[in-house]
């Protein structure tokens, strides 16, 4: 089992003005990813050096498929987005 814990097992969803606004930069809103988060997406581990861990690729409530690279903080049960854009089709193919 992965000693870090998983983003799945989060308690809270970190947002604030810093990837907020990110995230508005690629018109998605924090509720989209509120939605994304905690609609049992498809967990995906990210590449290597990429910022976040984790992908989640998932749907909003509208259906909108989104791809959200998260940060995970396994002692806070905290998940942080870093950014998120509309999911490709390959990702969307591969994962959902």
């Amino acid at each position: 089992a992965d000693v870090c814990g998983h983003p799945r097992d989060a308690e809270a969803i970190d947002f604030d003005d810093g990837n907020e606004s990110e995230l508005a930069g690629h018109g998605i809103s924090a509720i989209e990813v509120w939605q994304v988060l905690t609609n049992d997406p498809t967990w995906v581990p990210n590449k290597k050096g990429r910022a976040g861990l984790w992908l989640a690729v998932g749907h909003t409530t509208g259906g909108r498929a989104l791809t959200v690279p998260v940060a995970y903080d396994h002692i806070r049960r905290e998940t942080r987005p870093i950014t998120g854009w509309n999911s490709t089709t390959g990702e969307q193919a591969r994962y959902l």
